[in-house]
């Protein structure tokens, strides 16, 4: 079979009109979610007072690395004395190029994190919009599209998982993945695709592997449903300066991501097995939207997954939308229609069934069934090398979010279509009706009055973080010659933190203010035998038992706040003399 000449479906002009819908639902998505999220005054941060300012954490240690401040990227200076501690949650490669730019132009680490929060809802909005204008669809399903992309319920759910926003090259790699397919012999396509998934990879491990899990599975799909219909030959059989050029593009993608798969399975990222299948989703888990802020909180409250389950909380919150799941049940309708009218293969008819087989193939995939969870087709994959660094498999909603707004997009896009052909007014009557049910359906509830505590998760407050940050770091300026710091837990109580985890950001974003080690961490996993010491004793049987730090590696250590009472009261006043709390009032 020949290669088509063009693989691009012909898209409708958007002309003014269209373009003023697909600029509506962008600002409305972000009115309704990442604005809300900072606040209208800009004085909060995304997330909680952990996970996300962990992200906060790695990214100023990131730009201190590139203004050279700091000797070693892969060693942000915390858990002390491990090493290669910045390799065991997402190192933001991708995005600290972003980060480090706002930071270069004056901005303080905290309103810097809030614009590598907010930039990306714009680049995944626009990548989503544009990917879907590029396989044929019309503004209202570009609009859509986008919408759900960049503002899904999923998203929402792990606002606590910032690093988890930027996904716009999910929607360009499926592009260049579909028009390489039928015009295998175009290089630069499959080159594109390739350049995609390593750079994803490099903004987000998580969305990277998931990424390449869609792309295989719709490959699979693609295969299956073509029926010939493809040129298979030519992506096959081509000839050898085809094939040459395809091996060179696939060692450059390998020798690109090389770097980061050693930095991470060198030190150590990988999990047990069993802790993958404890965040595994069950099937309940995908019509559940995120049960403290959704419009529609019953659903959550009906699946007793609204706020916690086996301990894995909210990842198992992955639901796009009610009108998403009918829109992709609509999508693997068409496939029978693809399969019986040969004729319209190749439009957007035929990448939505792909794609809408591809999303709920994989879902099955990492789904868990039974009472026990004891079916669970992902346990064949997990057990390969590497994998199990991937913990939270159901965060693979993320990315399904393109194919589920895709396949509602084509939905109300077709219906657009046919109102148009009545009358203008018709087909945008339409487009506002559409675009009204897809906001509903994804619409939150307020961040203010009476369910303004449900927010907790979702944000919190940054003049707070910063003056927690602040006290931090003048209490190791008080001590000169500190080179490395601890904080016990009973400081959180001083500085208002929620428990001894919150305390831990604290210490670690005021240690790098001040050019110092800490053995308090947070990351994806502590270290062996690591905890929040409360006193001296289980401090220096860490130090030295444990990691075998010499007593003249401690001449800097200070400690801030009151430690626990040591049974021994001659030790107990010993390290008080050798190491006097320095104390948070």
């Amino acid at each position: 079979m020949t290669e088509v000449a063009d693989p691009r479906p012909v898209a409708p002009r958007w002309g003014a009109v269209g373009w003023s819908i697909v600029v509506a639902a962008f600002l409305i998505g972000f009115y309704n979610y990442p604005w809300r999220t900072v606040g209208w005054r800009f004085d909060h941060l995304p997330g909680d007072v952990v996970d996300n300012r962990l992200n906060l954490a790695v990214l100023e240690h990131g730009y201190l690395y590139l203004t050279g401040k700091v000797d070693h990227f892969w060693d942000i200076g915390t858990y002390y004395p491990i090493r290669g501690v910045t390799a065991w949650s997402d190192a933001h490669l991708g995005m600290l190029p972003l980060y480090s730019a706002l930071r270069a132009i004056g901005m303080p680490p905290e309103r810097a994190f809030q614009g590598w929060f907010l930039i990306p809802f714009l680049l995944n909005f626009a990548a989503a919009a544009w990917a879907a204008r590029r396989l044929g669809l019309g503004a209202v399903g570009a609009a859509i599209t986008g919408y759900i992309f960049a503002y899904g319920l999923p998203i929402v759910a792990q606002t606590g998982h910032a690093q988890l926003v930027p996904r716009f090259l999910v929607p360009l790699a499926v592009v260049f993945a579909w028009e390489w397919l039928r015009a295998p012999r175009s290089t630069w396509r499959f080159a594109a695709l390739c350049a995609c998934l390593v750079y994803q990879t490099y903004i987000s491990v998580y969305i990277g592997y998931f990424l390449g899990l869609l792309l295989a599975t719709s490959l699979l799909a693609a295969l299956i449903l073509s029926r010939g219909r493809l040129p298979w030959r030519d992506l096959v059989l081509a000839n050898w300066r085809v094939w040459s050029a395809r091996v060179v593009v696939m060692a450059l993608a390998v020798m690109a991501l090389w770097p980061l798969a050693y930095a991470h399975t060198s030190n150590g990222s990988e999990l047990p097995k069993d802790h993958v299948r404890l965040y595994a989703p069950r099937p309940m888990s995908w019509i559940t939207p995120p049960g403290m802020t959704a419009a529609f909180p019953e659903i959550a409250q009906y699946t007793k997954l609204g706020s916690a389950m086996e301990g894995a909380g909210t990842e198992h919150q992955l639901s796009p939308g009610n009108l998403s799941l009918f829109g992709l049940a609509v999508g693997l309708l068409v496939t029978p229609y693809m399969l019986i009218r040969g004729r319209a293969f190749g439009g957007p008819a035929s990448v939505v069934g792909i794609m809408s087989i591809a999303a709920v193939g994989v879902a099955l995939l990492t789904t868990k069934f039974g009472e026990n969870g004891e079916t669970w087709y992902y346990g064949h994959i997990v057990v390969l090398p590497g994998a199990s660094g991937i913990r939270a498999i159901g965060r693979i909603a993320l990315i399904l979010t393109f194919p589920a707004g895709l396949a509602i997009g084509a939905f109300f896009d077709l219906i657009a279509r046919c109102a148009e052909r009545f009358s203008r007014p018709a087909a945008v009557g339409v487009a506002i009706v559409a675009l009204g049910a897809v906001a509903t359906d994804q619409w939150l509830t307020p961040t203010s009055g009476q369910r303004k505590n449900d927010w907790w998760w979702a944000r919190t407050s940054l003049p707070e973080a910063v003056k927690r940050r602040e006290r931090v770091a003048e209490a190791i300026r008080s001590r000169p010659n500190a080179t490395i710091v601890y904080a016990f837990p009973s400081v959180a109580d001083k500085l208002g933190q929620q428990g001894p985890a919150g305390l831990q950001l604290d210490v670690m974003r005021g240690s790098q203010d001040c050019g110092v080690r800490t053995v308090n961490g947070w990351s994806g996993r502590a270290p062996n035998q690591w905890e929040f010491f409360p006193d001296y004793r289980s401090l220096m049987k860490w130090l030295i038992d444990t990691t075998h730090v010499s007593p003249d590696q401690l001449e800097g250590l200070i400690v801030i706040g009151e430690p626990a009472k040591d049974p021994d009261p001659a030790f107990d006043a010993q390290m008080r003399a050798k190491y006097p709390p320095v104390l948070i009032e």
